[in-house]
């Protein structure tokens, strides 16, 4: 059984690390009811934490004093981990693809990211939007896997995705002051590194493409190295190359640009 429960907090919340409303923060306990005891139980958290499980046994909590938990049901097994965490964060996801686990966040949006990005229209409840901090755990070693995090802003990430793929697909339609039209930017985050292996920016839809429906499939084979994705009546084949890359950072990807010196024009650099 998991659970949040409410403990009393130090009084001097900023020395404690502690963000809290009055004297209480939320703590999270595990409690087996065969052994009728706690099996693990965290210290105070704040109250601006968030939490997801993934496939109903990675628990994973991001809280603003710097931790991101994991824990795994099954073993029991409670990692803390120090990593920089966004602020003003309303949400986070988890999907676990082979032996990573990857947890992306949600920050909240500014007003010309509500603007310029189609969030209303794609927001359904197959896809994850992603907009901060990605992070990933190798499951077996229970440790980060990369030397820090990827940021993938203002993006959606479909839950139904190929999770024997070593790539996390993510992709936004942005409007434009045009009536009808739209275009596409989409990537390919490397999970191996948490660099982008591939990245397609503002590429123009035409007017019955902006109109289709929000269909969405992906299928990775790996005998080929092929990757294919359909989106909206889109069709994107990919060739995954096993040579070596040019050395590149870990991904940033995603940034809303709006030109201040040219109201009415949008732009993604």
């Amino acid at each position: 059984i998991v659970d949040f429960q409410e403990g009393e907090s130090a009084e001097d919340t900023e020395e404690a690390g502690l963000t809290s409303v009055g004297s209480y923060s939320p703590a999270f306990k595990i409690w087996s009811p065969w052994e009728d005891k706690p099996l693990l139980e965290t210290a105070l958290l704040p109250l601006s934490s968030k939490a997801t499980i993934c496939e109903d046994r990675y628990v994973c909590i991001a809280d603003q004093s710097g931790k991101l938990h994991l824990v795994d049901l099954e073993s029991g097994i409670h990692r803390a981990f120090d990593v920089p965490i966004d602020d003003q964060l309303e949400a986070i996801s988890a999907m676990r693809f082979g032996g990573k686990l990857i947890v992306s966040s949600q920050m909240s949006r500014t007003d010309e990211e509500k603007r310029v990005v189609d969030f209303e229209n794609e927001m359904t409840a197959q896809l994850a939007m992603t907009n901060g901090n990605v992070y990933c755990i190798e499951l077996d070693s229970l440790e980060l896997a990369w030397e820090r995090p990827a940021r993938l802003l203002n993006m959606f990430a479909p839950l139904r995705q190929p999770r024997g793929a070593p790539f996390l697909f993510s992709f936004r339609v942005n409007p434009s002051d045009a009536p009808g039209e739209k275009s596409l930017t989409l990537g390919f985050l490397d999970l191996r590194d948490g660099k982008m292996a591939y990245a397609l920016e503002n590429k123009s839809l035409s007017p019955a493409t902006a109109r289709a429906t929000h269909a969405f499939q992906m299928e990775y084979s790996p005998d080929s190295q092929t990757i294919s994705v359909i989106l909206r009546d889109q069709i994107f084949t990919f060739l995954c190359n096993p040579g070596a890359r040019p050395p590149n950072p870990i991904a940033r990807f995603g940034r809303v640009k709006v030109e201040k010196a040219e109201p009415g024009f949008f732009g993604v650099p």
